[in-house]
C-alpha cells in the first residue's frame, strides 16, 4: 500500500506545481499542450482502455465494453472540462485546464507499456521494514 500511495502523493503534486509554472507563459503554449493532450488521451484510451492485469483480469466482454464506454466517457468529460476552462475569464482558469491537461498526459502514460513497466518497477520496490532489536 505505501507504493501503491507513494507515487500519486509524489505525481499529482508535481504536476500541480508544473501547471502553475506553465500557467505563467502564454495561453497559446497551454493551447498546444491541450491539443496535445487532448489527441493523445484520445489515441490512448480508444486503443487501450480498459486495462487489465494478470491479478484482475476482464474476462467478461459485456463488461469490457462497458469500461471502454465509460472510459470513453470520462475522457469526453475531461475534454469538456479543458475546453471550458480555456473559454472561462477566471483567474485559476488557466491553472486548473493546464491540471487536467497535464492529469491527461499522466493517464495517457498509465494506459501504456512503459507506464505498465514503471509501475511494475514501482511495485518491485523493496520496502525495509524498521524494526527495533
Amino acid at each position: 500500500p505505501w507504493r501503491c500511495a507513494a507515487v500519486p502523493i509524489t505525481v499529482f503534486p508535481a504536476l500541480a506545481l508544473l501547471a502553475a509554472y506553465l500557467s505563467g507563459f502564454e495561453q497559446v503554449y497551454a493551447d498546444i499542450l491541450s491539443f496535445a493532450a487532448i489527441l493523445t488521451g484520445l489515441v490512448a484510451v480508444a486503443a487501450l482502455a480498459p486495462v487489465d492485469t494478470l491479478a484482475a483480469p476482464i474476462i467478461s466482454p459485456a463488461r469490457r465494453k462497458r469500461l471502454k464506454v465509460l472510459s470513453i466517457f470520462a475522457f469526453m468529460l475531461i475534454t469538456t472540462a479543458i475546453l471550458f476552462f480555456r473559454q472561462s475569464s477566471w483567474v485559476y482558469a488557466k491553472e486548473i485546464q493546464l491540471c487536467l491537461v497535464l492529469s491527461l498526459l499522466w493517464t495517457s502514460f498509465n494506459l501504456s507499456q512503459p507506464g505498465h513497466r514503471f509501475m511494475s518497477f514501482v511495485d518491485g520496490i523493496k520496502i525495509q521494514k524498521g524494526g527495533g532489536e
